[in-house]
């Protein structure tokens, strides 16, 4: 498309989601001297592009821009995706009978689910950060303890004494 600016940006306005928008922001990065990334464009068939602007001097002068545009569709939709699916296992997790919870590599809880929390007694934030096993495996002098323990702390010491007391 060989046309001056104005008359690109004015062609190119009708075909995104939010026009006025689109014209608006055209022509801020016309007089912009520092770059732009990651500036996402929704088009009225629903495709998303992602656009990166570099402007370029010689000597104080712009001379000209670099415009890079990505289609990032497909990301966005896998990313709303992976949320449907996260929102869909993350209420069946918490409507069974069942505790879960998510760890790191090292065995530190970064995720909790309520039946967890509602199984154990404890808060969010008591269980997020520490480790599954120091907080669940009970130590070796808990094992000793009969199932219906004398552990009255308001923190429970191990599962057992948790889920049995």
């Amino acid at each position: 498309m060989d046309m001056p600016f104005e008359e690109l940006v004015t062609y190119l306005a009708e075909y995104t989601l939010d026009p006025a928008a689109f014209i608006s922001r055209m022509k801020e990065m016309q007089y912009r001297e520092k770059p732009l990334f990651g500036w996402e464009l929704v088009f009225v068939t629903g495709h998303i592009r992602e656009v990166s602007y570099v402007p370029i001097f010689d000597d104080n002068t712009f001379r000209g821009a670099i415009w890079q545009v990505v289609d990032v569709t497909k990301h966005r939709q896998w990313q709303e995706e992976v949320k449907r699916t996260d929102e869909k296992y993350r209420v069946i997790l918490d409507n069974l009978n069942a505790a879960f919870c998510e760890t790191d590599i090292n065995g530190n809880i970064t995720r909790v689910f309520d039946n967890m929390l509602r199984l154990t007694g404890y808060t969010r934030d008591e269980v997020i950060g520490r480790n599954i096993t120091e907080l669940f495996v009970p130590n070796e002098a808990d094992r000793q303890k009969p199932a219906a323990c004398a552990n009255t702390a308001s923190i429970p010491t191990c599962l057992f004494c948790t889920i049995w007391r």
